[in-house]
Parts: structure tokens; C-alpha cells; sequence
């Protein structure tokens, strides 16, 4: 979540409200994600963002042995959500579990409710479940609440959020909670003192066990999370690049780090904003590097012709694109057990207000994520059928 406001500031009295809406209870048990013990790898050939493979797997292998037909998932973005930026969702059984920046996005708009947790089945209808951590007005953690994400890690689920002690600052800092169920309660470790500076903060847990902490920037570091403390210095990543370049030049940064490993490449998604918002990869044969950004960044995301000129890049989108801004871009596992992105979109005359959630399938191919553009007409993707 980048600081710069791109859009003009208005008067606070002219900005919509949206109230938290009340949780709803889930008449139906959630599955619970299966442990490292059972395996180590995901059904599409990867250790999971979360370090264990997703219980999609299970529902897939179940489908082709009863020989069921799962419908095709018919969807269009964006997706009618609450006002939010930088999603990230986890599938946690047949649940897709979600949290985001949510509105007021800038302390100029208001104040930042905390971070919200929702559920889904399809990806279509989002439910509140929760607020799993409100602000500590006294404390360190009162304004921002930007980018929270949620992993389960050793049996629990972990929620990171990043936050600062009073609106208008332009340091940020690390939260950590934890929780034994997704919909709650979240406990909050980082009561008295942030883990450490940063913002956009991602956990990835190796094969071997370990956990790390990334950040914007782009860095990283070994975390203990049973001690909630940083184990070694912070490595640097990836840095931004040069002037002209879609992630590089002054006043661009690089930011919303997410990492998964696939066939013992590591895989990072990171976004830029030096065209709009956009996505790009950086790969590594080992998690402290040294790491390669992809010859095709950026991959997926969109362009905006005031960012162009601001930055003096170079716009090529095609004209019929309606997005202005798709990124902060996290993958997850989809209805058909492959990769899919998360992002927030704006389009073309939208309000600061009118960021939504945007998902799509990723293609990749022969170790690489191909290039593609975010959709908005009607889509239809094939759910697994049953073997002849």
C-alpha cells in the first residue's frame, strides 16, 4: 500500500461512510487445513503461500473419483465488495478467507476502522466475520492499518497488519495477532511495542520450517513467531528500478511483497506504481538470494496516463482497457486448485472510495507467469471434471 495519494484530497463531509457491518454466523464447519505431517506440497505442484498445502487437493481427488461435473465459475470484476485495497486471501478448507485495507484508506477520509476479516464460498458473496484488531489509541498502533494479511503457520493463524501512532506520519510499523480459528478472536502480541518498522509485511515459511517477515522496500528476515522477534538482521530483496522504468525513479517505490515456491524456485509478486499499479515476479534459487526480476514485468496490473507523465514512463496499455490501477497482487489457490491473483482495482472516473476487490486465474508456464491483462467482462473458468 503505497503512501502517495494520486488522487485529489476532498472534503471530508462530501466522503461516504460504511459502517462494519455485523458478523454473521456460519452454519456450516470449516475444514481444517491439512498439516505439514501429511504432506508438504500443494495439488498444483507448490508449497503453499502458507508453507502447507491447501485441502483443495482432497475436494479435487474426491470429485474425480465420484465422477462429478463442478459447474463453471462464472464471475466479473470487479467483484461488488466494500470499498478496499490490497486484498489478500487464503483458502482455509472450501472457505476463502479475506482481509484488506479498508476504508477510510488515507486520514484524510477519516479514520482507518481497523483490520476486518471476511469469508466467502465462491468469491462472489463476501460476509463480515470479524474485526480482528482495532485501534489502540493510546498506543502505537491508532492510524492506518494498511495491508493486513492472513497465514496459517504451525497450526495457527497468523494476522499482520501495519499501523502508526498517530494519522499523518510517514513511518509505519509491524503488528502481529494470533488466532486458533480464521474467524476469531485475534489476539494481539504487539500490545506495548511493534515488531519493527515497515509496512506491507508477509510471512513465508520454508520447507524446512522456518518462517520470514518481508516488507516493502523490498527486504526480509527470519522470524520467530512463538517469540514474536526478529531472528538476525533484515537482507535486502530486490531494489527499485532505474528512472523511465515502471518500478523505479523518484517517487516510486516497490512494495506489497508475497512469496511462494514452485518446483524449488521461489517466487516473489511485488507491485509498482511508476505506470499506474502493476505487478511484476522476482525469482531466487534460495530465499536470501540473490533474486532475478522477470524479463516480462510487469505481468498483470493496469496504466494511468497522470502516472506516466508524473513519472516519465511510458504508457502502452491498450484503449479499450477501462482499469486505471490493478495491483498489490497476491496469489492463492483457486476453485480449480490452481494459481489465481488478488488485487484492487480502480477504473477509469473512479473515487478514491471505489477500489474493489479484482481476481483473476494466473497462466504459468515453464516457470513463468505469462503476461496478462485484468479482466471485466463476464468470465467462465472450467472447474476439474471427472476421468473418462
Amino acid at each position: 500500500m503505497r503512501i502517495l495519494i494520486l488522487f485529489p484530497l476532498l472534503a471530508t463531509a462530501a466522503l461516504p461512510t460504511f459502517a462494519a457491518p455485523r458478523a454473521r454466523a456460519d452454519s456450516q464447519m470449516l475444514a481444517a487445513p491439512i498439516s505439514q505431517s501429511q504432506t508438504a506440497q500443494g495439488t498444483n505442484g507448490i508449497v503453499t503461500q502458507d508453507g502447507v498445502a491447501s485441502p483443495v487437493g482432497a475436494q479435487i481427488a474426491d470429485t474425480l473419483n465420484t465422477n462429478k461435473v463442478l459447474k463453471p465459475l462464472e464471475y466479473q470484476n470487479p467483484i461488488a465488495t466494500e470499498p478496499m485495497r490490497d486484498p489478500q486471501i487464503s483458502r482455509f478448507g472450501d472457505t476463502y478467507w479475506m482481509t484488506a485495507t479498508s476504508w477510510s484508506f488515507f486520514e484524510q477520509q477519516g479514520q482507518n476502522p481497523g483490520v476486518k476479516i471476511w469469508s466467502s464460498k465462491d468469491l462472489k458473496r463476501w460476509d463480515f466475520r470479524t474485526m480482528a484488531v482495532l485501534p489502540n489509541f493510546s498506543g502505537w498502533d491508532a492510524a492506518r492499518f494498511w495491508a493486513p494479511e492472513l497465514h496459517f503457520i504451525n497450526g495457527k493463524y497468523w494476522l499482520t497488519y501495519n499501523a502508526m501512532s498517530v494519522a499523518g506520519k510517514t513511518t509505519q510499523y509491524i503488528g502481529l495477532a494470533v488466532a486458533d480459528d480464521p474467524k476469531g478472536p485475534y489476539r494481539k502480541i504487539t500490545v506495548d511495542a511493534p515488531l519493527c518498522p515497515g509496512n506491507d509485511a508477509h510471512l513465508f515459511q520454508d520447507d524446512d520450517g522456518k518462517v520470514y517477515l518481508f516488507r516493502s522496500g523490498i527486504s526480509a528476515s527470519e522470524i520467530d513467531l512463538e517469540n514474536c522477534k526478529l531472528v538476525g538482521d533484515f537482507f535486502p530483496v530486490i531494489a527499485k528500478g532505474d528512472k523511465g522504468q515502471w518500478d523505479g525513479g523518484d517517487g516510486v517505490g516497490i512494495e506489497g511483497p508475497y512469496v511462494i515456491k514452485r518446483d524449488g524456485t521461489y517466487y516473489m509478486f511485488y507491485s509498482s506504481w511508476g505506470r499506474g499499479y502493476e505487478v511484476g515476479i522476482a525469482t531466487a534459487k534460495n530465499i536470501r538470494g540473490p533474486w532475478t526480476k522477470a524479463a516480462n514485468n510487469p505481468f498483470y496490473g493496469a496504466q494511468k496516463i497522470e502516472n506516466t507523465q508524473r513519472y516519465g514512463t511510458q504508457y502502452t496499455q491498450a484503449p479499450d482497457v477501462p482499469w486505471t490501477e490493478v495491483g498489490h497482487g497476491s496469489p492463492f489457490e483457486g476453485p480449480d486448485g490452481k494459481l489465481w491473483i488478488a488485487s484492487h482495482g480502480y477504473k477509469k472516473g473512479d473515487k478514491i472510495w471505489d477500489a474493489k476487490l479484482v481476481v483473476d486465474p494466473l497462466h504459468f508456464e515453464n516457470g513463468i507467469f505469462r503476461t496478462q491483462t485484468p479482466t471485466w467482462t463476464p468470465q467462465s473458468v472450467e472447474m476439474p471434471t471427472a476421468k473418462p
